[in-house]
């Protein structure tokens, strides 16, 4: 059973009560004995102060905006709706309710998916609040408008976050959003080959990790297990050595275990995980390391070499979903392919 405490700092590390540094926002829900208490209203004063300036921000246009004789409003309509995050922080007022995070956490979602609802449902809000709406009142055609500007796999991100919603909605008794839901168009995810560095890569980097590793750096554990066990940056800190390999947590909180070669399981047993110059840290610790001392600027792409050369030493696409960590195999098949006949112009005499 939680804790009052427990869904009191986990509902902070959610839904933005601590400052949430990806969007600006503060604000949210605080739990005393299992109550959630709304923050209190403002002063007069400070709301007519406030009104005060907004109006003047708007009524001026910016210098350059000026200067070149127009107003840049349709430029800043733009510019917020593909990120959403400078205008977002005006729903920083408006709360998730507990009811949501406890239905979330019923049904075992992660924390780091949770936390990522919470952003969604508050971009969410502050579109909603533009059009002078409450989120449970947009239409199909409204929702489409939004996303407009947004990048394919934002759009699905997005869209997910708000089905989520509209379901513990449905099952409150309010189905207004599930139905206009059901009705947005679902863009076309555009199929494209993994990120793979080659062969030659591969063996390069290999060597490389073998050799910092042997030395003592930790860049070499980091790039041995993305290379060589496929882990995503996020799933390192989670890690730990079993057996001839390592358990590590991934995507909803699924466990799986991964072999890796006997010098990197000793280089993890012989460093420190934790603690100053550690190697179980945070993925944005690592690709800032990674990128300032090897020029590795996407570590992803070292989990796309090591699936891409188990295709090529003639594993089955089962095989490889089950090291890779994928619940649906249709993720996994795009790896498949790399599979190309290598002699393909000499057999047709070119």
């Amino acid at each position: 059973m939680l804790t009052v405490g427990f869904l009191s700092e986990f509902t902070k590390l959610a839904f933005g009560n601590l400052k949430d540094r990806r969007n600006g926002f503060e604000g949210g829900p605080e739990i005393r004995n299992g109550v959630v208490i709304e923050p209190p209203e403002p002063p007069e004063s400070s709301k007519l102060e406030s009104g005060r300036k907004e109006e003047s921000t708007r009524e001026r246009p910016s210098a350059m905006s000026a200067r070149h004789g127009t107003s840049g409003n349709a430029t800043d309509q733009a510019s917020q709706e593909e990120s959403g995050k400078r205008k977002g922080s005006e729903d920083s007022e408006s709360p998730l309710e507990e009811g949501f995070l406890n239905w979330l956490l019923a049904g075992g979602r992660a924390e780091r998916t949770i936390r990522e609802y919470g952003y969604e449902i508050r971009w969410w809000r502050a579109r909603a609040k533009r059009r002078s709406k409450d989120i449970m009142e947009l239409s199909a055609p409204e929702i489409e408008a939004s996303l407009r500007r947004v990048k394919t796999h934002s759009y699905l991100r997005k869209v997910a976050a708000l089905k989520t919603w509209s379901r513990w909605k449905l099952r409150e008794g309010d189905g207004r959003l599930f139905m206009e839901l059901e009705k947005v168009q679902k863009p076309r995810v555009r199929k494209r080959l993994p990120k793979d560095l080659g062969p030659e890569s591969f063996r390069k980097l290999r060597d490389q990790a073998k050799k910092m590793a042997g030395e003592g750096r930790r860049e070499g554990i980091w790039i041995g297990l993305m290379l060589l066990g496929g882990l995503r940056i996020s799933e390192i800190a989670t890690c730990r050595p079993y057996q001839d390999g390592v358990k590590v947590i991934g995507k909803g909180s699924r466990e799986r275990y991964v072999p890796i070669p006997v010098w990197l399981l000793e280089a993890m047993r012989r460093m420190n995980k934790k603690g100053r110059g550690g190697w179980g840290v945070s993925r944005q610790k690592i690709g800032s390391v990674l990128s300032r001392t090897q020029g590795i600027r996407n570590p992803h792409r070292l989990r796309h070499t090591y699936a891409s050369e188990l295709i090529r030493r003639g594993y089955r696409i089962e095989q490889v979903q089950k090291l890779l960590g994928h619940e649906d195999i249709k993720t996994t098949t795009v790896y498949a392919r790399v599979e190309v006949p290598p002699d393909v112009c000499d057999r047709l005499g070119m």
